[in-house]
Formats: structure tokens, sequence, C-alpha cells
């Protein structure tokens, strides 16, 4: 059983033009669960992302309220921002995949929200989708300004290539105290290569 709430109207047409403008994009790359970059990953993922610190969206309360009364993740800290966008270009997509990051550092990802800021009539494709979920019945969860919460680690989903048009999309991570922090493990990562690279 899927674990997740759906939120309609989680934010408006004043917060994006306040808080989501800018220009500047970067490609996306696919973080590897032991927290390394994977740069080159363009079969797992194709989008353009933007990066903003808790400090610059206001919406850590409002999450943390509905991740206290839903979700059982713990303590949050601070919450990670990604505004995201699919194109029709490149056929935009992001395959099936949980947000947890399994590192020891000292914070982890606990609950992930998806903020879908595109008018569906916008695009084609692009869809939101869990795994092993009837697809016809998200349709409506991608309505513009629609926010689906869900506990990061072991909920796997994807988003469907974007056929025509553009979807734009807020992610949001709220991160807590990870349980297996270990102070050494930066330093290791800093300087060795990811366990991906090692084990090849």
């Amino acid at each position: 059983m899927i674990k997740f709430k759906l939120l309609q109207n989680f934010i408006n047409d004043e917060f994006c033009k306040k808080y989501l403008l800018g220009e500047e994009w970067e490609i996306a790359n696919v973080t590897n669960h032991n927290g390394s970059k994977n740069e080159t990953n363009q079969k797992s993922r194709r989008s353009s992302v933007r990066f903003y610190s808790n400090d610059q969206i206001p919406l850590f309360d409002k999450i943390k309220k509905y991740s206290d009364a839903y979700f059982d993740v713990g303590e949050i800290t601070f919450i990670d921002y990604q505004l995201t966008r699919y194109d029709d270009t490149n056929s935009g997509f992001f395959h099936m995949h949980d947000d947890k990051i399994r590192t020891k550092d000292k914070y982890i990802r606990k609950l992930s929200c998806s903020i879908f800021l595109s008018d569906p009539d916008d695009y084609r494709g692009g869809d939101f989708i869990f795994q092993k979920y009837d697809l016809k019945s998200v349709r409506n969860w991608n309505a513009r300004y629609n926010c689906i919460m869900f506990p990061s680690e072991g909920t796997f989903h994807a988003v469907l290539p974007v056929t025509k048009g553009t979807r734009y999309s807020l992610v949001c991570w709220a991160m807590g105290p990870n349980p297996e922090y270990d102070p050494e493990y930066r330093v290791w990562m800093n300087e060795s290569t990811s366990l991906d690279e090692q084990y090849a």
C-alpha cells in the first residue's frame, strides 16, 4: 500500500511570481544511493533544474504541519528545493526511483513533495506516477498547484516522458537527522571515488 497525501492548491500564482522567477538552469544529474553524483546518466533522467535553499522558499512550516499529521518520518530540520523543467525537445522524464539517499551524512531525506506548477493543458505526457498504480487514476493528480507528499524511502515514483510542451514542478525534500550519521563519512566521500566506480 502506497502512503501519500494529495493536497490541492498548495501554492498559488502569487507564490510562484515571488519566489520561483529566474533564468539560470542546469542539466539534472542523478544522485546515486551512496550520495555521489552520476553526471552522465541520461538514460535515467532528462530535465533541467534550479535549486533553492530552506531560507529562500517559505514552505517549511506548511510542509512540517502535514508531515507531523500524516507521516511517521521523524524530526524535520530543513527543506531542500528543486525547481524542475521537463521539455518535449528531449522527451524529458525521470525513471522509476525513490528519493532516499543511503549515506551516513548528518541529514537525510525523510519526506518528499512534488508540487505541479504547469497547467496540464500546456503539455502532454509528463504524468507523475507511483509504482504499480493505475495510471488512469492519477490523471487528476497533476492539476496545477496540487502537491503530493510521500515518504522519501521506499516510495517508488516516476515522471513519464513529456511528448508536447513543457512541464514544471517544484520538488521539496524535508531533511532530518540521520540515525546512522558518521562525521568521518563526508571526508571519505571527498577523498575517494563513488561506490559505483569502486565496484564497477
